[in-house]
């Protein structure tokens, strides 16, 4: 939250109005005056109906209570949490009408509030919703001034995410041909300069690209660019000269630029820059870099190179590189500008940076094991070029870093790692005594068990034997990693345990698979429940096994008040538990339903005959007097849930939070339906004659009447639109092949997008902490985790002294002892490190998976063009089709650890930052975090569950049960029990339990359901009796008036969409097309987010629309509603 604005602390004070009354003969009293100041308290979360209450109590004299309202007007526009124009509307409406506040005056305080907003640059969305609610810029020369100039400084100084926002806001509230006002252009032309020169060459160019921004002519552009470029060279800033360069001369080959002679002079001038800025900075920086690009990229005479000054300024940037361990920044640097730097200070720093390589961060953080490698090469190289085969041998301190790294690398157990440690052995040979020790040891066990996690069996093995380890540790640690690759579907890891272990027979292995459904039940795998079937459907297990356990966890859930995993649990195993040991099982489950007696006898009567019912209700519990009163108040609520248990009740428990159209709308749809049945009784309700009932009863609700005008003065014909009754019915056919890398390309990508907005959203959200987090410290690994894995070893140690297994008891004896070393030996860091650490580890881990599935792409292409061959070579064909395999194992087991840091990192984080901010505090920070990616993480959830299915050997199984099942597409029927939770059934931000803005105060899905402007394309399953597929439709139109049907964006239940890509893809196009002619629309246009069909190849394949297009006849809601592709580029489909 920001400071309080000074305007809320000027004008009138509160005093001097109170000394006036005085004089005037009207008294004041001090509980009068601070009743007035509460509202300059930013923070004091005084209401207006509170406030006003007691300022009638008071009796507040109307000079204080004008007053009061002036500073409420002020505060609520300037606050942070108003979420849209229709918000902002009705408070200031009920402000202006509590106190009697004249509209003109009103009018003068919006105004000078918005020009306080637009001096101090506020956001442009909060500037553009106030002004268009509350004023007419077009009528005041004053703000259409103030905007403009806001512009301009947006233009001038702000990047290319802002601009782009500010002219989407600002444009529409300004005459036409704005963007040609000269101080427009001038700003425009300046903040262009400002981009090129800070290295936002790409931000640049899509600005120049955007058709909203300020013309600006080629040929300005390109000498613009020109004179930027040879700053920057003169700067030593070469790569912001080659992007530069890249993006606008595209056609001039670098040789041209080079050789001219102004160029070369600045070449010149930035090479001693560049090697001035590395000699002088003892940071970390790219000048030594940029310096040997220069000497790569431009040709320097030899008068000039032999120069002293170049010579004195190179030899000392050589030498801070290599003290910096960049041997092959030294080594070219070297060569181009001929340095011989005196060889005693060479070896000093080739000393220094063997040192800094050895003891830097690089080897303290899990990296690749190839990253590993290129750090050990930079050690070796800095031996080879700079310094003599033996300078380093007698080196203690040398020797004991070479020592150190090598026990991390050990430790960790990382593949490659093993590589790196022969290369420090061959260089820097290492004593038997200390190979010997009890050190290397101690890593060799903690490194076994490291290595078997990250699936390197061999090199688990091989650090055994290499190392003395004993087997027992191999053996014990063996059976937790058994269970977390059974747990993880990695079969062939597994194999390859089995296959390495001989003592690790069946009954170890039924054991470990017991252990992996248990712990993938209690989330200790982060997989989520059909994993557990899935393992349940590998290993065999009897059906009253399963159900125990999974009764037994569902109950640990509920007694847990962990309701929503327990309901999930119940859906997915569909566990039968009959009423009678609920209500046994649960006494205040009994006495919370025994209270509804009096509400809903019906309701009542059902819930105890009905177990879904009663699953349904168990959330309820923790807000019973909110519920009750909710049901009271909305007795139609409680048949909703009767008729959908699995929705309904979320419908419920969210209704309270709901803005007043929301709960408008919801009601009115259940008002409808009960209308309807009323009339008629055995209408069937996923039919179009519901649908036309329903929407009879909406044609005059809210602003249907205008917006079904404006489609029929469109030329659109809204009866066909309002009542299409075609339908069509298939069966869900078995399609060839699809290409892994295609199947799981959408899920990836928008897990991949979602994870780096979200590690960018946390970096933002906890900069203005670093200070504080700086000063805290934390363990790098939770010392908890060790804690449980000592216990479960005491445990077994203890079954094997009872067992008489003493042997076998020792061996696990040495595995503790290992761990609590461990324990002991663990490292703190500063919280920050901590935090910035994780987030960079989990983008890195995502930058990872790209790079597989993009080598999976290129492995099943390779396949594909061998069994394709006339004469294909079999060993070829069996070559390629390992790749395609080893990339999907990858992929798989790369997610797999993903997945884990994600949800470690998520568990971990409110602990590890509220000892430094107070929970209150840390709460806070991670609730915003949240509210800004609530649509990205919604997608995650429902992305990482459908790439969890895809991975597990049951996919096929999944498919192969849904073909032949009988399907049918239509239009929905607006039944408020299947459609207000369409976006439940196809996963959507837009759910009912989510609503929609920070507060989830406006329920999107309610707003759709009521608009006749807005229809869903539905694919419903026949079988089950519910929708898998929505294609959210509205009608829109370009500024030129063409008139064209918008999908929104098509979500899928992805267990369909995923396995009946093409087959679902195709239908939809064809019944949406058709649809779309039967209404009088040519056009139909798809918008390009967040769809689960088609095929991203399909999508991309898509020609582009040339214009965007706005919804037809308006909104049913002040300010409108949520429509990703409003406004927005779309496909022509």
């Amino acid at each position: 939250m920001k400071e309080t604005p000074e305007l809320l602390k000027e004008n009138t004070p509160v005093q001097q109005i109170a000394t006036d009354l005085e004089t005037a003969g009207v008294h004041v009293t001090e509980e009068q005056k601070k009743l007035v100041e509460e509202i300059t308290d930013e923070h004091g979360g005084v209401t207006f109906d509170d406030w006003l209450k007691k300022a009638k109590n008071e009796n507040l004299p109307r000079d204080l209570l004008i007053y009061y309202g002036e500073r409420a007007v002020e505060r609520y526009i300037l606050r942070e949490n108003w979420q849209s124009k229709g918000n902002l509307l009705q408070e200031i409406s009920k402000i202006r009408d509590g106190i009697s506040l004249p509209e003109n005056e009103l009018q003068k305080l919006v105004k000078g509030t918005v020009l306080k907003m637009l001096n101090q640059v506020e956001s442009p969305g909060k500037i553009s919703v106030t002004i268009d609610a509350l004023l007419d810029p077009k009528k005041d020369p004053e703000i259409e001034s103030a905007i403009k100039h806001n512009l301009a400084f947006r233009l001038r100084e702000h990047g290319e995410d802002d601009i782009k926002v500010s002219l989407d806001r600002f444009l529409p509230l300004l005459p036409e041909n704005s963007l040609s006002d000269p101080k427009i252009i001038e700003a425009a032309k300046d903040g262009i300069k400002k981009q090129l020169r800070e290295g936002r060459i790409y931000e640049t160019k899509n600005l120049l690209k955007s058709k909203e921004f300020p013309v600006i002519s080629e040929e300005w552009m390109k000498q613009a660019a020109d004179e930027e470029m040879l700053r920057s060279l003169e700067r030593g800033n070469i790569s912001n000269t080659s992007m530069i360069h890249g993006e606008f001369f595209r056609g001039n080959n670098w040789p041209e630029f080079r050789d001219r002679p102004d160029v070369n002079k600045a070449a010149e001038k930035g090479l001693i820059a560049a090697l001035r800025k590395s000699a002088s900075d003892d940071d970390r920086s790219n000048s030594n870099r940029d310096a040997v690009s220069i000497t790569e990229g431009f040709k320097f005479s030899d008068e000039f190179v032999s120069n002293p000054v170049i010579q004195e300024l190179g030899n000392s940037t050589l030498l801070k590189s290599l003290w910096r361990g960049e041997s092959g920044i030294s080594d070219r640097l070297k060569y181009r500008l001929r340095l011989s730097p005196p060889p005693k200070e060479i070896q000093n720093a080739a000393r220094e940076g063997v040192l800094f390589v050895l003891n830097s961060k690089w080897f303290y953080s899990q990296l690749s094991g190839r990253e590993t490698i290129n750090r050990v090469n930079e050690i070796v190289n800095i031996k080879e070029k700079f310094s003599s085969p033996d300078a380093f041998l007698n080196d203690k301190e040398i020797k004991k870093g070479v020592e150190e790294t090598f026990l991390k690398l050990l430790t960790e157990g990382i593949r490659g790692d093993d590589e790196g440690m022969k290369k420090l052995e061959e260089n820097f040979p290492l004593d038997s005594s200390f190979l010997q020790g009890d050190s290397v040891r101690e890593a060799a066990e903690e490194g076994v068990q490291k290595a078997l996690e990250n699936g390197s069996i061999y090199w688990a093995l091989d650090i055994v034997t290499r190392f003395s380890v004993s087997p027992d540790i191999l053996e014990n640690s063996a059976k937790d990693i058994a269970s977390k690759f059974i747990a993880l579907d990695s079969m062939a890891e597994l194999k390859r345990l089995k296959q390495a272990i001989p003592s690790f027979g069946e009954k170890e292995l039924r054991e470990a698979a017991n252990r992996a459904f248990e712990g993938t039940l209690r989330g200790n795998y982060g997989q989520g429940f059909s994993s557990a079937r899935r393992i349940a459907e590998q290993f065999h297990f009897e059906k009253d096994f399963i159900n125990e356990l999974v009764k037994k966890s569902i109950f640990e859930a509920i007694e847990k008040r962990r309701f929503s995993i327990a309901l999930e649990m119940q859906e997915e195993f569909a566990l039968h538990v009959s009423s009678e040991e609920l209500l046994k099982t649960f006494p205040a489950l009994k006495g919370f339903l025994d209270r509804f007696k009096d509400v809903s006898e019906e309701f009542y009567a059902q819930a105890q005959k009905s177990p879904d019912v009663l699953f349904s209700v168990f959330p309820l519990l923790d807000s019973q007097d909110d519920i009750f009163k909710v049901v009271r108040e909305n007795p139609f609520l409680l048949e909703a849930v009767a008729q959908n248990p699995r929705f309904g009740a979320k419908l419920l428990l969210k209704f309270q939070q709901f803005d007043a159209p929301s709960k408008e709308n919801i009601s009115f749809l259940f008002e409808s339906k009960e209308e309807v049945l009323k009339i008629s009784p055995s209408i069937k309700l996923d039919t179009a004659g519901f649908r036309t009932a329903m929407q009879q009863r909406l044609i005059e609700w809210k602003q249907n009447p205008d917006i079904l005008r404006a489609i029929q003065e469109a030329g659109i014909d809204s009866n066909e639109w309002l009542n299409y009754h075609k339908e069509d019915d298939f069966f869900l056919e078995a399609e060839n092949q699809t290409r892994f890398s295609e199947s799981v390309a959408t899920p990836l990508f928008r897990i991949q997008e979602t994870l780096e907005a979200y590690g960018n959203n946390i970096k933002e959200a906890l900069g203005e902490y670093q200070k504080e987090f700086s000063g805290g410290a934390v363990f790098v690994e939770d010392p908890t985790k060790i804690d449980e894995q000592i216990h479960q070893l005491e445990q077994e140690r203890h079954s094997a002294q009872e067992g008489g297994n003493q042997k076998k008891a020792e061996g696990i004896a040495k595995g503790i002892e290992s761990l609590q070393r461990k324990k002991d030996k663990l490292k703190k860091i500063s919280v920050w490190d901590k935090l910035m650490g994780d987030i960079d580890g989990f983008l890195h881990l995502r930058a990872e998976l790209d790079r597989t599935h993009t080598s999976l792409i290129a492995a099943e292409h390779e396949f594909e063009e061998e069994i394709s061959k006339k004469s294909a070579d079999p060993d070829r064909i069996l070559k390629s089709k390992r790749a395609v395999s080893t990339e999907k194992e990858k992929i798989k087991q790369e997610f797999a650890v993903l997945g884990r840091r994600i949800e470690d990192f998520e568990k971990n984080f409110l602990p590890t930052i509220s000892p430094v901010l107070g929970e209150e505090r840390g709460e806070a920070v991670i609730q915003e975090i949240q509210n800004g990616m609530e649509e990205g993480l919604s997608h995650y959830r429902t992305d990482r569950n459908t790439l969890l299915n895809l991975f597990s050997e049951k996919a096929d199984k999944d498919k192969e049960a849904l073909e032949g099942r009988p399907m049918k597409i239509s239009v929905w029927s607006r039944n408020p029990d299947i459609d207000l939770y369409q976006a439940n059934y196809s996963p959507c931000c837009i759910s009912i339990e989510r609503g929609y803005y920070a507060d989830g105060g406006e329920s999107t899905i309610a707003d759709y359901n009521t608009d006749l402007g807005i229809q869903i394309v539905q694919i419903w399953d026949k079988a089950k009796g519910e929708p898998v597929t929505a294609a959210w439709c509205w009608l829109g139109e370009d500024d030129k008036g063409e008139n064209v049907l918008v999908v929104d964006n098509i979500e899928s239940n992805t267990l369909y969409s995923t396995n009946f890509t093409n087959q679902l893809t195709l239908k939809l196009q064809g019944y949406i097309k058709e649809y779309a002619r039967d209404v009088g629309v040519e056009k139909v246009v798809l918008g390009q987010k967040n769809n689960d069909l088609p095929s991203s190849d399909f999508l991309a394949g898509l020609q582009s629309s040339s214009g965007t297009y706005k919804k037809i006849g308006g909104y049913n809601r002040v300010g409108g509603y949520y429509l990703e592709a409003e406004d927005n580029p779309t496909k022509i489909l």
